[in-house]
């Protein structure tokens, strides 16, 4: 049930009631962002989602406030990305996120710093992720200049450790099997764990598999075509060969 409350000497804000506790699921005040931030954002959650588009029971998140403890509305944060493996209705709309209602648990987190709170994102907030979430990837963006930067840490041993780059810059997520660096253009890239670009755009992406589904086809009616003629030469030469014997007695 969502509905619309407020506290004491601030605006209303909504929020959804479950089992008696409000879970709010927006900012009580709103922190503007630049551009860079905003875009990168908009960029980050699309190539995720293009990476994850295979697999149909992985939830893509972003900016969305998850909740971690049943009954404590005290305790959340709000992650530019966020990914839980095997999602029931991964496309279903959610206000907010109550991991326990998930039956699953994030394997990977990432933040894009902003111009403002950026000390929050690399300290209050990684400390949630790796002391109570206890998420095994937590990676960062720093959006703050151009071209950006890029970095990763992994839970080993109870603690983020930061993952070595490759001499690119690239840095890798065994959650997701992809690299994560910076492209070309200075912007925030992700590319497969074959080393392809995930484009920024859903739409470009669904272009390109039209495109290699269309390819597949007609390299599949070729080849059909080249056994039709295979087959039609190897019958023309069997029937020669049986018409010279006719025409040979001997």
């Amino acid at each position: 049930m969502s509905i619309t409350t407020k506290r004491p000497g601030l605006l209303p804000f909504p929020a959804d009631l479950v089992d008696g506790v409000l879970y709010p699921y927006c900012e009580e005040e709103h922190v503007g962002q630049s551009v860079w931030h905003l875009k990168a954002f908009s960029r980050l959650i699309d190539m995720l989602a293009g990476l994850r588009r295979n697999r149909p029971d992985s939830g893509v998140f972003g900016d969305i406030f998850v909740y971690w403890e049943r009954g404590n509305n005290q305790k959340y944060v709000a992650p530019d990305a966020i990914v839980l493996p095997e999602v029931d209705e991964p496309e279903r709309r959610r206000n907010s996120l109550r991991l326990w209602e998930e039956l699953t648990w994030p394997v990977f987190v990432m933040e894009v710093l902003p111009e403002t709170r950026s000390s929050f994102d690399l300290t209050e907030k990684m400390a949630y992720y790796r002391d109570e979430m206890r998420i095994p990837e937590y990676f960062v963006c720093d959006a703050r200049t151009h071209p950006m930067s890029v970095w990763g840490h992994r839970l080993v041993q109870g603690d983020y450790s930061r993952i070595p780059p490759e001499l690119d810059g690239r840095v890798w997520s065994e959650q997701l099997h992809a690299w994560f660096g910076v492209g070309e253009d200075g912007w925030l890239q992700i590319w497969d764990a074959l080393g392809e670009p995930i484009p920024a755009h859903l739409e470009a992406l669904e272009q390109r598999d039209e495109a290699l589904r269309r390819a597949d086809e007609m390299a599949w009616r070729l080849e059909m075509a080249a056994r039709r003629a295979e087959a039609a030469e190897a019958r023309i030469r069997e029937l020669e060969a049986e018409l010279r014997r006719r025409e040979d007695p001997q």
